[in-house]
């Protein structure tokens, strides 16, 4: 799978009023809400995405380095470090 257009992404809103999720500094666009149910909602989460990942990804890599073995981890923090990894495995399209 191709990896997805780097950030920042950002929300703007077209001539006809419709929102849109841009490449930042008025660069191509990633998503067309035309006709979308709460567009003006979901354009801030969708344009946030590329940093979410990123931090996602930071926080697990903390989290593996202050937690090596599986068994020194508590059984919610594990939970929550599988729960991550299966996040990130599905934003990069290899879930």
């Amino acid at each position: 799978m191709s990896k997805h257009t780097p950030g920042p992404w950002e929300t703007s809103v077209n001539e006809a009023g419709e929102w849109d999720v841009c490449e930042g500094g008025g660069g191509d666009m990633i998503a067309d809400l035309k006709g979308c149910i709460n567009a003006e909602g979901n354009a801030p989460l969708m344009a946030a995405a590329p940093d979410l990942l990123a931090a996602l990804k930071e926080c697990m890599a903390e989290l593996e380095r202050a937690f090596p073995y599986r068994d020194a981890v508590p059984v919610k923090d594990w939970d929550c470090r599988y729960r991550a990894a299966a996040i990130i495995a599905r934003a990069e399209g290899s879930n």
